[in-house]
């Protein structure tokens, strides 16, 4: 197992939240509109096969190919599918770095626009409050998920298609 992969994720996790705890950081509807419509805007782009294997490769930046296979006793120690995974799984998440980014861009957008088309409905400032939260927390969780998750994954993957490269040599 890579702990330098944990590590980073821990430590990132720990210094965002450090300061005023998770409640602050969490507003469900912008989490649920961030992450499903990255995940639909991935189904849109790539078959569902790639998106599975995407998915299935993630086990390998914790752990090396290898591993995984002697531990489940399987095929994916060929090195040509592990190769051909990781080369789809770098491409995948890729893309659903700059998904992630748009998707969070327009739940501000979205935000912006519901504050400025129902200003005179809005009672008093905790319901302006609400809605200022899912914009700006949109653009937050979309820049997250593409620079903290989906980012590292990708290099995380070309580090180990560059080790099995490397180990073929």
């Amino acid at each position: 197992m890579d702990i330098a992969t944990i590590i980073g994720l821990m430590g990132t996790l720990t210094l965002i939240l450090n300061e005023s705890g998770l409640s602050m950081w969490l507003n469900v509807p912008s989490l649920i509109f961030v992450f499903f419509s990255t995940f639909f805007l991935t189904l849109c782009s790539y078959p569902l096969p790639n998106v599975i294997h995407a998915i299935q490769s993630i086990a390998y930046a914790f752990w090396w190919p290898y591993t995984i296979a002697e531990s489940v006793k399987s095929v994916i120690a060929d090195p040509v599918k592990v190769r051909t995974r990781l080369q789809n799984g770098i491409i995948v998440f890729e893309r659903m770095k700059t998904l992630a980014q748009a998707t969070g861009w327009f739940g501000v957008l979205i935000g912006g626009i519901h504050i400025l088309t129902h200003w005179k409905e809005f009672e008093d400032n905790a319901e302006i409050g609400l809605a200022l939260s899912f914009c700006l927390l949109t653009g937050l969780y979309g820049t997250f998920l593409a620079y903290v998750v989906f980012f590292p994954l990708s290099i995380k993957l070309q580090t180990r298609l560059d080790e099995l490269s490397e180990t073929k040599n």
